[in-house]
């Protein structure tokens, strides 16, 4: 009725027909060897596949020709079924397969889209009872996960951390009352924890593979914390779990699977699916819910999907080598975005050239100047925006003590595009130092004390009168003849003055309450060291000169760290995936994940080139217009393109016109920041040329 009333004769399918292997059990326990493949052949089957007895499948299949009780014409069909699509593939004699490469072949972009396109539209949530998938308010949840059934982290577990900070717990299959008690009472400190169970069974004996100790911790669990759980194993297994107020069910642990499960539960991809069976009365066939998410996060997916080419994009693993083999810097961290979409983000080498500890995906990197634009000119705009600091008025209006000085009628426009007539910086680090070029006893002390508080370095505290020295030193310093573009770190260190003068809270406090809790970023600090973060931070450089240590996790810019590591200028530290995130929402002109932090107009404001600059925007730097002047990007970036570099190796710049961001974090610094290699060998823009040559161009 199936092969031939309805597949041959109705739909008129005239391709081949194989059937499923003959030697399962469904066929083999009602019809014995020879007697199947026998009835597969009038059924209308071609092909029979993996007969159980291949001999005496043929002899039967003989004696029914022989004796008439199979049609001779119908074998004949089949046979000439056979052979011309034997033809039209060319295979009428011997075939080589060629195996260099085969797994690749046969796992092509295409497929491997396809693949990623069915996982994201079967993933099915049956429940959202608290209307919380998707966690539009990240800033308002402090999350944690917990994998059941693995006790290594997830790539379920990875792949949520790329939106929101997030503590990972795991836990085996059985699971003794001390690790119960100890995970509760960690675990209610969260108010929102991720639930995924791993290493389940297909076939219903023994649960599913979900363990009685599993199922009493969800229960308590579920009594002193809001619990959303994956399940990704078989849909008939949820019906233990009932009592979950959200409930994503994924149906396999593919690792495919488990990172779209992040991206659905974060609003970065829709859900659409239902439930294919019924579980359970809370978990009923054609059950799901919709999720459809106007504005998504970063997703993460293959650069085919947004029409790159991996291969092209592979070309800058060739070039990072030889940035690494040449000392140009020991690792880094490189990421490519486009159109909201995530296609390249890998971590390489070594935090040093000793080639100790390798470079991680969670690793922060001292930003330098990128803090310009990752935390002042962000900042400044959310002021201008609610009117409370204007472009166009002095600085002195901000910052009283610059009324009886020469910058008196210099404006905050002017500090912002580097016109202000500004000296480029002011090596303060220079006049603490004894004849030896050691710290000075009478000015820095080993450890903090009353009147020593300002931390330099690790062990290092500098007395807090020699602040007051900087500033006046800044307010006092000469101006140059004329106010022609110089970039300048003093532009934006006065600029961070004004605004705390203004909204009486330091940078990184309000850059953090205004961006960065809100934008989930888990990694973006000022400070690492003050949050436990030093063993995470790349070193920047061998400090021979000033601080006679190791730089980590402190700044490496010498007056940034005499101002306590927090300036306008310089101290920012990050990864590439929350830089990412900060440079779509300005992409999106202001908005990302369904939030507003900026307006469209603020964002065109500040990110279109200045009156008569051939590169400046307010704040942003952009594409070098002048070709007798450096060029700073590739010649292939686009003319609106926007960023910042860094001195430690850093380059961050977003394309508008391309929708495209291209990120790129080094320590080009380490061992020493006489190291020039970077910079020379030109590798920021000719990496950037390979993003954009796999667009095509």
């Amino acid at each position: 009725p199936i092969t031939t009333d309805l597949l041959r004769n109705k739909l008129d399918f005239q391709g081949l027909i194989f059937t499923d292997g003959m030697e399962m059990k469904a066929v083999a326990k009602y019809y014995p060897p020879g007697i199947a493949d026998l009835e597969a052949l009038r059924a209308g089957n071609d092909i029979i596949l993996l007969p159980a007895n291949i001999g005496l499948g043929i002899q039967t299949i003989k004696a029914a020709l022989a004796d008439s009780s199979l049609s001779r014409p119908l074998v004949y069909a089949h046979v000439k079924r056979v052979l011309r699509a034997k033809y039209r593939l060319g295979l009428t004699r011997p075939q080589r397969v060629e195996v260099a490469n085969i797994r690749r072949d046969l796992n092509p972009p295409e497929a491997l889209l396809l693949k990623r396109r069915l996982i994201a539209d079967a993933l099915t949530l049956v429940r959202d009872q608290p209307n919380l998938v998707g966690f539009p308010q990240l800033d308002q949840h402090r999350f944690a996960s917990l994998a059941l059934g693995d006790t290594s982290r997830t790539p379920f577990q990875t792949a949520c951390s790329l939106y929101a900070p997030i503590a990972h717990f795991n836990a085996g299959k059985t699971i003794d009352s001390l690790q119960v008690r100890a995970l509760l009472d960690t675990l209610r400190q969260f108010d929102v924890v991720l639930v995924s169970v791993h290493s389940t069974r297909s076939q219903a004996a023994n649960n599913y593979g979900v363990t009685d100790s599993q199922l009493a911790l969800l229960a308590q669990l579920n009594k002193v914390t809001t619990v959303g759980l994956t399940m990704f194993g078989n849909p008939y297994s949820l019906r233990f779990f009932d009592d979950c107020p959200i409930l994503l069910e994924a149906f396999t642990e593919d690792p495919m699977v488990q990172q779209a499960a992040a991206q659905a539960w974060f609003g970065a991809s829709d859900i659409r699916g239902f439930l294919p069976v019924t579980a359970s009365p809370a978990a009923k066939y054609a059950q799901g819910i919709e999720k459809v998410f106007p504005q998504k996060r970063l997703g993460y997916n293959l650069p085919a999907s947004v029409g790159m080419n991996a291969d092209t994009l592979a070309l800058m693993d060739g070039l990072v080598q030889e940035i690494i083999s040449t000392g140009a810097a020991p690792g880094c961290q490189i990421l490519v975005v486009k159109d909201n979409t995530v296609v390249w983000n890998k971590a390489y080498g070594y935090q040093t050239f000793e080639q100790a500890t390798p470079v991680t995906l969670d690793n922060r990197y001292d930003l330098a100047s990128v803090t310009k634009v990752a935390a002042s000119t962000i900042a400044l705009m959310k002021l201008v925006e609610n009117g409370q600091i204007n472009l166009d008025s002095t600085a002195s209006q901000y910052i009283p003590e610059l009324k009886a000085t020469n910058k008196k009628r210099i404006t905050i426009r002017e500090l912002m595009v580097h016109q202000a007539g500004l000296q480029p910086w002011i090596p303060f680090y220079l006049q603490t130092l004894t004849a030896d070029k050691l710290p000075s006893p009478k000015i820095y002390r080993t450890a903090a004390e009353p009147g020593f508080t300002v931390p330099v370095a690790a062990n290092l505290f500098m007395q807090d009168t020699w602040l007051d020295t900087m500033w006046q030193t800044i307010f006092q310093s000469d101006l140059r003849p004329n106010k022609s573009y110089k970039y300048s770190d003093l532009d934006l260190i006065l600029t961070a003055r004004a605004m705390q003068n203004v909204d009486k809270q330091p940078l990184d406090v309000f850059a953090d309450q205004q961006f960065y809790r809100l934008l989930g970023l888990s990694t973006t600090t000022f400070r690492p060291w003050q949050r436990g973060w030093t063993s995470l931070s790349v070193p920047t450089e061998e400090d021979h000169y000033f601080r006679q240590q190791r730089l980590q996790g402190y700044v490496h810019d010498m007056a940034a760290a005499m101002l306590g590591g927090v300036s306008g200028h310089a101290g920012l530290f990050s990864n590439a995936n929350d830089l990412a995130k900060i440079f779509q929402m300005l992409l999106n002109e202001g908005s990302y994940g369904g939030h507003t932090y900026l307006k469209p107009a603020t964002v065109r404001q500040f990110t279109t080139r200045h009156p008569g600059s051939t590169r400046r925007g307010i704040g942003f730097d952009m594409k070098e217009l002048d070709p007798a002047a450096t060029q700073n990007l590739s010649a292939l970036a686009g003319p609106n393109t926007f960023g910042h570099t860094g001195f430690t190796g850093i380059g961050v710049w977003a394309d508008p016109d391309q929708h495209l961001i291209f990120i790129f974090l080094s320590n080009r610094t380490y061992p020493s920041m006489e190291n020039n290699k970077l910079i020379n060998g030109d590798y920021r823009p000719k990496l950037q040329g390979i993003v954009y040559r796999a667009l095509g161009r």
